[in-house]
């Protein structure tokens, strides 16, 4: 947890901020395992992208993005829970899933899997086999791959 990016997002937005922020999380998706994950990506919140922007700047701008991506992907959407951006992190998985057969998209790199389902886990939700298949190519290619 003494990593520069892990420091800077604990700094940024704070506990209270993610209680704030998250009120109806599964409690799979703690405050504490956020951070986990935000060490095993280095880059993250690390790295300066935009000109004249501070590392503080890029990393508000990256947390703003990956929120509203959970917001969008495990939200719960319930106007009388109160505002749609405190929902995220409700859904594990994916709610609206159907049976994830060949779309016409398959191809031959990442063919169907019988009895394997394509559907979205976790905060970002990847669907289809093409989509797990590209994330697992780039995955097993990056600077992390090892380091988890």
């Amino acid at each position: 947890m003494s990593q520069p990016n892990v420091q800077r997002v604990a700094r940024l937005f704070t506990e209270m901020d993610w209680e704030d922020g998250f009120p109806l999380a599964d409690s799979l998706y703690s405050w504490d395992e956020f951070l986990k994950a935000v060490a095993k990506f280095p880059y993250f919140c690390n790295e300066l992208n935009m000109t004249g922007w501070t590392l503080d700047d890029v990393c508000k701008r990256e947390l703003a993005t990956l929120f509203a991506h959970w917001g969008q992907e495990t939200g719960k959407r319930d106007p009388a829970q109160g505002e749609f951006w405190t929902q995220g992190l409700y859904y594990v998985r994916e709610i609206a899933k159907g049976d994830y057969k060949d779309n016409g998209w398959s191809n031959n790199a990442w063919p169907n899997q019988a009895g394997v389902q394509y559907y979205g886990r976790g905060p970002m939700q990847l669907s289809w086999n093409y989509n797990y298949g590209q994330f697992s190519n780039v995955f097993a290619t990056s600077s992390y791959n090892g380091k988890m």
